[in-house]
């Protein structure tokens, strides 16, 4: 074990073992998010997925702490407004993103087993068989036709990719024109793939929320909203929302943003939301949340699997909770030293 991961243990064994810690964070008002994308066996080439054993190992660890207390979406939105008091437990949101079947199947079970109740954010667009870009990618790879895809890349990034997860970093992080360029290619190989196995279904979300569980917007097609005219991120907020109050027959004013990175997200794309009619909105920043934060860029931990793996174990609970709870970032802030804020 690398030095890196062993201190990493070591500070984590001493603050989630310390009540003062936990103490802490119950008087700052904390409030973490966990954002989890798939739960299956499957080999996770694209780093968006848990095992069934790890999903389990984490929703224990959560529902037997003295600490933590695994809250509903909606009731987190009424805590973090000020409607309802904080409890007397750290309250935990479990939240997953993009609609995979494999959610309702085996997350969904285990959620049930340790009473955890759950979001899932929903890309519309999969419903009507139509694949978030990266999982086509993904398909393509797999079945050893990513050179349909690659041709249409310059020369020097065919050199430099040799996986899914390699190409599916370097469109991100491409340029606006060669990503919806590779994205058109993309679109259009899809066509003749089937991908119904592989998300949720109408009838899925139906029984997802009649098991308790809530569902939120993540719109139609995934895209980036940066790179989009206001009219269409609009189009994308309403219509994934729309769509899905349809299917639930329940009102849906959570959102998720697509990638929700600090560069995926404007003052504008706040101002679309509210008028779409959301109350609240999840990114992929890193962090802790607190009452009366921000409600339209709240911060998540994305989980994939063998995070908390360490000396030969494959989970350790101090690991999870140092995550969970945001410990680096906290530590990097001083947010220790000197008493909670008010």
């Amino acid at each position: 074990m690398g030095f890196k991961r062993y201190l990493k243990f070591t500070i984590s064994e001493f603050f989630t073992r310390s009540k003062r810690f936990w103490r802490y964070s119950l008087a700052d008002k904390q409030m973490p998010i966990l954002c989890y994308h798939r739960v299956t066996e499957e080999q996770d080439y694209l780093g968006l997925s848990v095992s069934l054993n790890e999903f389990d190992w984490h929703m224990h660890a959560i529902s037997k702490s003295p600490w933590l207390e695994a809250v509903s979406a909606s009731r987190y939105l009424a805590i973090l407004s000020g409607e309802d008091g904080y409890p007397e437990r750290i309250p935990v949101l479990i939240s997953f993103d993009d609609g995979y079947r494999d959610n309702f199947i085996n997350a969904l079970p285990i959620l049930n087993k340790h009473n955890i109740p759950a979001i899932q954010f929903v890309v519309t667009d999969i419903l009507d068989n139509k694949p978030i870009w990266y999982d086509v990618v993904l398909r393509l790879f797999s079945n050893n036709d990513e050179a349909l895809l690659l041709k249409n890349l310059s020369n020097s990034a065919k050199k430099n990719i040799n996986s899914a997860r390699e190409c599916v970093d370097y469109l991100r992080a491409s340029g606006k024109d060669e990503f919806f360029a590779a994205k058109n290619e993309i679109d259009t190989l899809a066509n003749s793939m089937d991908f119904s196995s592989i998300y949720m279904s109408d009838t899925d979300i139906k029984l997802w929320t009649q098991a308790g569980q809530e569902i939120g917007a993540h719109t139609c097609s995934h895209p980036r909203l940066s790179a989009l005219p206001e009219h269409l991120v609009l189009q994308e907020m309403k219509g994934s929302r729309e769509t899905l109050e349809v299917i639930s027959e329940n009102k849906i004013d959570q959102f998720a943003y697509p990638y929700g990175a600090e560069e995926d997200i404007s003052s504008s794309h706040i101002t679309c939301l509210k008028d779409s009619g959301f109350a609240i909105a999840y990114t992929t920043i890193q962090g802790i949340n607190r009452v009366g934060d921000e409600p339209f860029r709240l911060k998540r931990k994305c989980i994939n699997g063998g995070l908390f793996q360490c000396f030969n174990q494959d989970f350790f609970q101090s690991l999870y909770f140092a995550d969970l709870m945001a410990l680096g970032s906290s530590l990097k802030s001083n947010a220790f030293i000197g008493k909670p804020r008010s």
